[in-house]
């Protein structure tokens, strides 16, 4: 009796869902604030969000994007 060598041959995963919205929370991590900063934020007009019912809002990533590169930072270069 000869003995094969068998191949097995795995799908590759799916790729991950890009979420298009974010909860206040998620919002909150995703920039390294506090959650409460995150609704100041959108109050005072700084973030945009989308309400999506009577009491659930979202921010949009694009939103985030756009706050992120707005008030971009270069640190100086160390002196060697």
């Amino acid at each position: 009796m000869s003995r094969r060598q068998q191949t097995i041959i795995q799908a590759p995963e799916p790729p991950a869902i890009i979420p298009k919205a974010l909860s206040f929370e998620d919002a909150a991590e995703a920039i390294s604030v506090g959650r409460s900063t995150v609704y100041e934020m959108v109050d005072a007009g700084v973030l945009g969000c989308v309400q999506i019912s009577e009491r659930k809002r979202v921010i949009p990533v694009v939103e985030l994007e756009r706050y992120l590169a707005a008030n971009l930072k270069y640190a100086p270069p160390k002196a060697s």
